[in-house]
């Protein structure tokens, strides 16, 4: 009769026992969560186990090569140790009823398996955060099951190109991250079940084809931190059941698309630090599922919509470092939920609007580099969150008002201002 040993989520400590080899029932260990430190023991592949769990613990060497002879293996499970070496390249072979391989932030190194398609059942490879090197084996397209790869933050890929050829045809995966080299195929329309596309921080280059609309089930989409080149497809409002789209730091040119407007469901778009320009849609900004929106270090011109008070559920708007212009929209004020505005490097004017006073739950203003002028209105200092002010290079005049003491506060470079509040950055 099989047996089951289940302490994970304790405070154990020491090394794992040898005895346990003699658990011949032994087919579930879950001991994962816990304080044990030294090797994987040997005789844990003498026993008939198919589902380990031994993440979250301090554990130190290699697998074992007798570990490969749990030829039942289900669950295999190591993430969060110390441990390192190369797996054995007959892996795939060695677990053929494998369905989830998870060694993430470890210290293996060598090669991903290529044998590893021939583990038919396999569900998800989540080998991140460790030192792997070459290229993501192109034959892991055969595993019908595949839902989910996870090989962000090794040092995959050929820095030559086509890095990405092997998602050609995974077409059953709903979640995909790694880090590689090279173009995205115009064969990503394959992937038609993915929800989840990381690829962070990778060394992309080319454009983002615009077949991605046809991934009509993605949720997550993110391109951060690439050197793409080229402008956002107008087919990625296609992309109607998205709750996050990040292309922030990837080299964008050009407008951003007004078909992002059909994107209803969308919680979070981060497009800052490219080149984009153009004025920013007024059905884009005035998406009121907007939870963030992240436009700052662009070259976007004209001024901020006045649909921008469409946005009721705004934590965090920041248009930073732009060349927007005009004086701030009084619907600013219907951003009741707003933690954080950042209107900082532009060329806005006129007063600073008393809509503001409603936003109750600022924490964080920065009005620096505009062309503000007027008198720095006092409800200011009677936001109740509020703990950093930016006024300074501005055109304001008359008095600055009084804070906090743990609010931190600067009006420098505005000639106008009288002497006001001790803690106050003023020119001399």
């Amino acid at each position: 009769m099989d047996s089951a040993l289940g302490l994970a989520n304790n405070n154990l400590t020491g090394k794992i026992p040898t005895s346990l080899g003699n658990l011949s029932s032994l087919s579930l260990l879950l001991v994962g969560d816990n304080n044990l430190v030294g090797s994987i023991p040997e005789e844990l592949g003498k026993i008939s186990i198919d589902f380990i769990q031994l993440g979250i613990n301090r554990l130190t060497g290699t697998i074992p090569s007798s570990m490969y002879n749990l030829s039942n293996m289900r669950y295999f499970e190591l993430s969060s140790n110390q441990l390192e070496g190369s797996l054995s390249q007959d892996i795939g072979i060695a677990f053929p009823h494998l369905r989830q391989l998870v060694l993430v932030e470890n210290r293996f190194t060598g090669s991903v398996p290529i044998s590893l398609s021939n583990a038919s059942m396999l569900e998800g490879i989540f080998l991140s955060i460790n030192n792997f090197t070459g290229l993501v084996p192109p034959n892991l397209g055969r595993l019908q099951n595949l839902r989910a790869v996870n090989m962000a933050t090794n040092q995959l890929g050929s820095s030559i190109g086509d890095d990405l050829s092997f998602i050609d045809s995974l077409a059953n995966c709903t979640r995909l991250q790694t880090m590689i080299h090279g173009t995205i195929p115009s064969s990503i329309e394959n992937l038609v079940n993915l929800t989840y596309l990381d690829l962070v921080l990778n060394h992309l280059i080319g454009s983002i084809p615009s077949n991605i609309g046809k991934l009509h089930k993605m949720q997550a989409l993110s391109f951060l931190g690439n050197r793409l080149s080229g402008g956002i497809p107008f087919s990625i409002g296609n992309l109607s059941l998205s709750l996050n789209l990040d292309l922030s730091s990837s080299n964008l040119v050009g407008d951003v698309p007004s078909s992002l407007a059909a994107c209803r469901n969308l919680e979070y778009l981060t497009l800052s630090k490219n080149s984009l320009n153009g004025s920013i849609p007024n059905d884009v900004i005035g998406l009121s599922s907007l939870v963030v929106l992240q436009l700052g270090g662009n070259t976007f011109t004209g001024a901020l919509p006045l649909e921008v008070g469409h946005l009721i559920n705004l934590v965090e708007l920041d248009v930073s470092d732009n060349k927007l212009s005009g004086a701030l929209p009084n619907s600013l004020g219907n951003c009741v939920e707003m933690g954080g505005l950042q209107l900082d490097g532009n060329a806005f004017e006129g007063e600073i609007p008393t809509s503001l006073q409603t936003l109750r739950g600022l924490e964080h203003l920065d009005l620096s580099r505009n062309k503000f002028s007027g008198k720095i209105p006092m409800f200011l200092g009677d936001l109740p969150f509020l703990t950093y002010l930016n006024l300074s290079f501005n055109e304001l005049e008359g008095e600055a008002p009084s804070v906090e003491a743990n609010v931190t506060i600067s009006v420098e470079g505005n000639k106008n201002l009288c002497e006001g509040f001790p803690k106050l950055h003023l020119p001399t």
